[in-house]
């Protein structure tokens, strides 16, 4: 589920954003003065190697800067998401504007022009975000914020990061519920504009599950609501689940195995697991409102005649099956 980071000098000296983006494993690829000829050049050895559910990026500043018209790096950053999509239909792209450093205020006007071109370029493609950071760096009158930025009045400071990372993650959830949606067909063309965690379920001792709350552009027939089942935080629970085989197969069953029985269980639209980064993520179905068994009173006559009907559902279909745990990874 990797979000990738193409840019300039800025993304590359955000040395912990790695940290920031969690839960989303991050890869930065931003390298020192790049320019979008860069990017769009090296996008084969920066970008497409990965196939990133998300892209963030930041650059054009340094085009600008050097005398291009906003429309030149506009032109290369439509090549850059069409290339991209050629082999990556839903990956998601958060562009960030550029900023309106104190060192490049002779640049403002152009710099402007070229923030308003990519905002307007977002609003028509799309599964495209476009992210305006200046206020989190800047004030009203366009100066820098102070101890936002380095003494080189241009990149940001660690705690220019922090306020990027405010106002970044919301958009980088938004197009990373997008695409993944998307590829399960439960999107089909509309756009999550919001995310919100509306609350935990469970305690997390075994998974760390959560209900969202969905803002859609086209809202009818999608769900409002979904729910996220993630690792434990905690560690010990997390290496023991992990050594002994729960999460392989809980993915398993639902990546696999679902589709050849009848129980009824929630759908489940998202089912991803990275055994060597210690991570899954499932995004289901909310089914709130039913109700959950309670092993301390047991069950009515009613509620044991729908549990052995659903057990049948379950096990009748691969009763038998000698090959069945190989197809639930194994153990």
């Amino acid at each position: 589920s990797t979000p990738s980071c193409s840019a300039a000098r800025a993304l590359r000296l955000w040395k912990n954003v790695a940290e920031e983006m969690k839960p989303y494993p991050t890869i930065n690829r931003g390298f020192g003065g790049s320019y979008t000829t860069e990017v769009l050049g090296y996008m084969d050895r920066i970008t497409l190697p990965y196939h990133p559910r998300v892209v963030v990026f930041h650059c054009g500043g340094n085009d600008v800067n050097a005398g291009d018209p906003a429309e030149a790096p506009l032109g290369r950053i439509r090549e850059y998401v069409k290339r991209l999509r050629k082999d990556n239909p839903n990956t998601a792209v958060v562009f960030m504007a550029t900023t309106r450093a104190p060192s490049r205020k002779a640049k403002w006007p152009e710099l402007d022009k070229f923030n308003a071109g990519l905002a307007a370029y977002c609003k028509e493609e799309s599964n495209v975000w476009f992210v305006d950071i200046n206020p989190a760096l800047n004030q009203a009158n366009g100066e820098g914020k102070e101890g936002h930025y380095l003494k080189d009045n241009l990149h940001p400071s660690e705690l220019g990061y922090q306020e990027i990372t405010k106002v970044l993650k919301p958009a980088v959830d938004a197009a990373w519920m997008t695409e993944a949606l998307e590829a399960a067909g439960v999107a089909r063309g509309a756009t999550v504009t919001n995310v919100e965690l509306a609350r935990y379920i469970g305690t997390g001792q075994m998974g760390r599950n959560a209900r969202f709350q969905l803002t859609w552009d086209q809202p009818e027939g999608r769900p409002a609501t979904v729910v996220g089942k993630f690792p434990t935080d905690d560690a010990n629970a997390r290496a023991s689940a992990f050594a002994n085989g729960s999460y392989i197969k809980e993915w398993a069953f639902y990546a696999h195995l679902k589709p050849t029985v009848t129980i009824r269980t929630p759908e489940v639209w998202v089912a991803r697991f990275d055994e060597a980064d210690q991570n899954f993520t499932f995004i289901m179905e909310d089914i709130a409102g039913s109700a959950q068994g309670d092993q301390m009173r047991g069950l009515n006559e009613a509620e044991a005649s729908l549990a052995v009907e659903q057990l049948v559902r379950l096990h009748a279909p691969h009763w038998g099956n000698e090959a069945l745990m190989d197809s639930l990874g194994g153990g």
